[in-house]
């Protein structure tokens, strides 16, 4: 069964209509990555999880139809979106951030998300935005876990960054998959979705082009070549 579901979901920004006829699903312990060029609608697609967009059609969740609900009903229920822009809260310290982050009863507290990114503990006590980019998104990826979420959302979690730094976040995303977490990654790179997720969904201007696992993506250069340029 899935954890997740959406069913013929059309999304709109204001009169502009976003996805059409979108449909995806993911298992509990799944990632499964959104992979497409820029502006196809991979952050629409978390957005409109979220409640953020006018959304027709069936977002379901853990059972329950979700769609157009209030977001923050929404994170309530047990989704976290890491959004590209991360939004650190600038007044406040990196543990402070983290805190305001607890929503949730779980297995997931300070000492965990520390031992997860240790950086985080050493700068603890420093302000949020003192922190470099690659740190800023280890701490807006730990601090969404702090909500003990059943699913989270990363919108383009490595893009900018150092390859030292993107190979520290996929190890932490990595360890959140032998916990089992379940997560939907937005991404551009496919050498970063063929590690972390183990399904795909290539989108090309709002519409689901492609559906499948790792191997029957690798072995599609034809699609490889037409949606996101590579062979």
């Amino acid at each position: 069964m899935s954890l997740l579901q959406m069913e013929n979901v059309n999304s709109y920004y204001g009169a502009a209509h976003a996805l059409h006829d979108f449909n995806l699903s993911i298992k509990e312990g799944e990632i499964i990555s959104l992979l497409g060029r820029n502006g196809v609608g991979k952050s629409t697609t978390l957005k409109s999880i979220m409640g953020m967009l006018t959304v027709k059609g069936d977002v379901i969740f853990d059972g329950e139809k979700l769609t157009n609900l209030p977001t923050s009903k929404i994170a309530r229920k047990g989704i976290g979106l890491v959004p590209e822009e991360r939004r650190i809260f600038s007044n406040l310290t990196v543990k402070e951030n983290l805190l305001v982050g607890v929503s949730r009863k779980g297995v997931w507290n300070l000492e965990r998300v520390y031992e997860l990114f240790p950086v985080l503990k050493e700068k603890q006590n420093r302000m949020g935005t003192l922190l470099s980019g690659g740190e800023q998104q280890m701490l807006a990826i730990a601090r969404s876990i702090m909500s003990n979420p059943k699913l989270i959302l990363l919108d383009e979690p490595c893009e900018g960054l150092a390859p030292v730094i993107v190979n520290e976040l996929k190890k932490g995303i990595a360890k959140l998959k032998e916990e089992g977490m379940t997560i939907i990654i937005a991404e551009q790179s496919l050498r970063i979705s063929k590690v972390l997720a183990t399904r795909h969904y290539l989108i090309s201007k709002g519409e689901v082009c492609f559906e499948g696992s790792s191997d029957q993506l690798f072995d599609s250069p034809d699609i490889l070549i037409k949606y996101l340029g590579v062979q």
